[in-house]
């Protein structure tokens, strides 16, 4: 869903609420027909969590105007606006408390659209492949480079290739390639956070390199790991963030 759109769907629950009220969603200073709720956008950004981008956060400012000389008695529109809502899963609005500054009424909100669609990009890379199907074949929810929030309660894997080094020198005509892989995993579920998540994040990394050490031409494999890192929020929840730095290096 876009800024038009969000736009659109929050003129049209107004509109359903008090259908004597016109909405603009682009400025005007002619013809105004009052009572009037203009649409602003004050900024967008992106939503980050664990260095993915998840989505866009806007920040809009309803600005409601009662008639040409307005009065001060704001508190109907007030109770609409405190409700207004987005038929749509992927996007969540949180309010700000209303403000009057010259006798014209100040709503904002954040809207957020999360990223909905799964982009789990294939590569043909064979190693970055293997590690991706790795996680999966255990059960766990992994995407590559692109994740979806609403399986943060359950945890997810985020795989991201960082960089590949490859060696001057050859070995039987054969170079070394050094690749580094970043495994994000995040929750915001409370039992997973406080539990041992070290411990759990070890034994499905030591499965993994096992699986990727029996590949012929992966002659070593490591990682670190970063725990304990509350990286963001989604929807107020803290969304806890623990990551393993893979270093795989093949000769072929």
């Amino acid at each position: 869903m876009n800024l038009i759109e969000i736009k659109s769907n929050l003129a049209q629950y107004i509109k359903s609420k008090n259908k004597d009220i016109t909405v603009y969603s682009e400025d005007k200073t002619q013809g105004i027909k009052y009572p009037c709720m203009f649409i602003n956008l004050i900024e967008s950004s992106n939503l980050k969590i664990a260095n993915i981008n998840y989505g866009k956060v806007y920040t809009l400012d309803l600005i409601y105007i009662e008639q040409a000389i307005p009065r001060d008695n704001y508190s109907s529109i007030e109770d609409i606006l405190n409700k207004i809502k987005i038929d749509n899963d992927s996007v969540y609005i949180e309010h700000q408390e209303s403000t009057i500054v010259d006798k014209v009424l100040h709503h904002q909100i954040e809207v957020t659209v999360v990223n909905d669609n799964l982009n789990n990009i294939e590569t043909s890379n064979p190693t970055y492949k293997l590690v991706v199907d790795t996680l999966k074949s255990l059960g766990d929810n992994v995407f590559y480079q692109v994740g979806n929030l609403k399986e943060l309660k359950n945890g997810i894997f985020v795989v991201e290739p960082t960089s590949v080094e490859t060696s001057n020198t050859s070995i039987n005509g054969k170079k070394e390639y050094t690749r580094n892989i970043t495994i994000r995993y995040a929750t915001t579920n409370e039992t997973i956070i406080n539990s041992d998540v070290a411990s759990i994040l070890e034994d499905k990394i030591d499965i993994l390199l096992k699986k990727v050490l029996q590949t012929n031409k992966i002659i070593k494999a490591n990682y670190e790991l970063e725990l304990n890192n509350i990286s963001g929020e989604y929807k107020g929840i803290p969304v806890a963030t623990y990551q393993a730095n893979l270093e795989i290096v093949e000769r072929k």
